[in-house]
């Protein structure tokens, strides 16, 4: 999601893995996509265990963390978006780019999550300028959906706090750059 709105089109180079230099193009409508930085970072830290991983990006936006994930080996990604373009343009570039292993829905939040699915790895970039990170981590924990020791990422304008966390998760990682902090957040085992 976006705080500065745009509606020219704009593309993000696909950093790493077998996408790489592959360009995602998004309109800049209500969009505010990870940055190039950012990206590398999170999936420095992911690669170790995304081979084959099934995931989920919620507020999908321009997909492109659904596309970097495909490049680095994850098995599947669910893009959800509010956005019927977004969604779109999703599909636009899946199939211009010939991608297996995305597939696309217009997913309104506060709308459940199904439990149908289970994910080792969700994708949680809501709005800046909304509720607190919190209220979607909770409603992504309500939803049953994240597997055991599977793994939320997650980005917001200040610093998330341990004590913010709600149990069972845990902190594992953050860190900032200029405007964003994002963290990875892991499911602890125990968890019933």
């Amino acid at each position: 999601m976006s705080s500065s709105f745009s509606t020219k089109p704009f593309k993000l180079r696909i950093n790493s893995g077998m996408l790489r230099g592959r360009f995602v193009h998004f309109n800049g409508t209500e969009i505010r996509p990870t940055k190039s930085t950012v990206r590398k970072t999170l999936f420095n830290w992911l690669r170790p265990g995304i081979q084959g991983a099934v995931c989920l990006d919620c507020f999908s936006g321009s997909g492109i963390l659904a596309f970097e994930a495909i490049s680095e080996g994850a098995a599947s990604v669910t893009c959800m978006d509010k956005s019927p373009s977004a969604i779109r343009g999703i599909e636009d570039n899946k199939k211009r780019m010939g991608v297996a292993g995305i597939d696309v829905k217009v997913h309104k939040f506060p709308k459940p999550l199904s439990a149908d699915h289970q994910f080792d790895l969700v994708f949680l970039d809501p709005p800046f300028d909304h509720e607190h990170i919190v209220v979607y981590l909770d409603w992504l924990l309500d939803s049953g959906c994240l597997k055991k020791g599977g793994f939320i990422y997650i980005e917001q304008p200040k610093p998330l706090q341990q004590a913010e966390v709600p149990q069972p998760l845990r902190l594992f990682k953050s860190a900032r750059t200029a405007g964003v902090c994002f963290s990875l957040l892991q499911l602890e085992d125990g968890h019933e």
